[in-house]
Formats: C-alpha cells, sequence, structure tokens
C-alpha cells in the first residue's frame, strides 16, 4: 500500500493509523489490500491493484468525492443517512445508502452494486440512471449507463469479505525434521 501526498509526485509507503487529507492518493499493489477508516466511521476496504483518491467537496455541507481511478473498493457505513459523492474515468454518482462495491475497469468501465440504499449514476452521455437497493450499474464510455437486477451480490462482494491470513512462518509450530515453508 502505498500514499501519495496531495501536490506531491512521489509514493510512499503506507502504514497503519496514517491520517489521509483531502488530495491524498492511495493505491495498492498486487495482491495487496487496504482498509481505510473515515472519520464519521465508514469504512472503505481497497481491493489489489486499486488507486483511488478523497477530493474535498465541491461546496460546503456537501461530502467528499471519492475518485476511484481503478481497481475495486467495497464501502460499509452504519450511517443510513450517509450520502457519498464518487466519480470515475466515465461516472459521476451520488449514493445514498450504507453499502455498495464500486469497480474500475482498465478502459474506464465502471460497475457499481448497491447492496443497500439509493444511487443516482450518470455520464455525459445519458440521462441519469436511479439505482436501488439490490440493482447494479454499468458505465462504459460512449453509452449511457444502464441498470440491472443483481442475484446473488456475494460473489462480487467476496473478496472484501474474507482476509486471508499469512502467518509468519517463525509462528508456525513446524515438526524440527520438515524445511521451513
Amino acid at each position: 500500500v502505498e500514499l501519495q501526498p496531495a501536490g506531491a509526485s512521489d509514493w510512499s509507503r503506507g502504514a497503519v493509523s496514517k491520517a489521509l487529507s483531502f488530495g491524498d492518493r492511495l493505491r495498492t499493489a498486487a495482491s495487496s489490500r487496504a482498509t481505510v477508516r473515515l472519520t464519521d466511521l465508514t469504512v472503505i476496504r481497497v481491493n489489489e491493484s486499486t488507486t483511488f483518491e478523497i477530493q474535498p467537496p465541491a461546496a460546503p455541507k456537501i461530502n467528499p468525492v471519492l475518485n476511484l481511478r481503478n481497481g475495486s473498493v467495497y464501502l460499509y457505513s452504519r450511517d443510513r443517512s450517509q450520502e457519498f459523492q464518487i466519480r470515475t474515468p466515465v461516472a459521476a454518482g451520488a449514493i445514498r445508502g450504507t453499502e455498495f462495491n464500486l469497480t474500475v475497469g482498465a478502459d474506464g468501465r465502471t460497475q457499481l452494486t448497491l447492496l443497500d440504499g439509493e444511487v443516482d449514476l450518470s455520464n455525459e452521455q445519458g440521462p441519469t440512471v436511479k439505482l436501488a437497493r439490490g440493482e447494479h450499474g454499468t458505465v462504459a464510455a460512449g453509452p449511457a449507463p444502464r441498470r440491472t437486477a443483481v442475484a446473488d451480490p456475494i460473489p462480487i462482494i467476496q473478496w472484501a469479505l474474507s482476509y486471508p491470513g499469512r502467518p509468519h512462518p517463525a509462528a508456525l509450530s513446524l515438526h524440527p525434521t520438515l524445511p521451513p515453508p
């Protein structure tokens, strides 16, 4: 996990309890994940090979913007009235809800799976699509956003639900005749 402070060009290694400010970027490498807790206790789980930035609000009393450039994030908040603004290379949205997964592919294709809440998802080409609980929105460069139902959201968010542990070899109780892993 690496961080890039606002206005800087170099990335530095992330650390536990490192505070992020508006404009800072976070990225995860392959086989790496991160968890970011916002000041309102909202949790953002960041999948491998993901880059995002928390941008300042456009106006007072409006929430900050989660600008996902690539990769996947899963967001969970206990505050039912929480509203998030999202931005990707091809889409923008206002999310009023507590649980969603947002994925951006290498070509900017954006997929949002809403587990709880409501979303207004838009791009430059078409009308805003309203998503409700259990719906999935897709936005690609070119066509207007489209909505589909989600039969089973668990496969979509499975990556965020499990953190496979990697024990340190010294912590394993191996038989003395076995070679270390």
